[in-house]
């Protein structure tokens, strides 16, 4: 089996959120490169940093790595709580 790319997740993402939103699937270090998203309190990752974020959530994901520290990637990429770059 192939591993997993960042295009591949944008292609999930646009399958999941396209209804919602126009710009799903698309690179957000594209479509908007000097902005952060942000939803209620929630700060989504910074565009300059989402493709590598994403490509880390990946390999822990593809790896074996979530069976031992669930939760280690998913959820607010805070670095000073959870190691995302090994």
């Amino acid at each position: 089996m192939n591993a997993l790319s960042y295009s591949d997740f944008l292609e999930v993402h646009r399958i999941l959120f396209s209804d919602y939103y126009p710009w799903a699937g698309q690179d957000r270090s594209i479509t908007l490169p000097n902005d952060s998203v942000v939803k209620g309190q929630t700060r989504f990752c910074s565009p300059e940093e989402i493709k590598k974020v994403i490509s880390v959530a990946l390999n822990i994901g593809q790896s074996g790595q979530m069976n031992a520290r669930p939760g280690r990637v998913m959820g607010p990429h805070d670095k000073r709580r959870i190691p995302i770059y090994n």
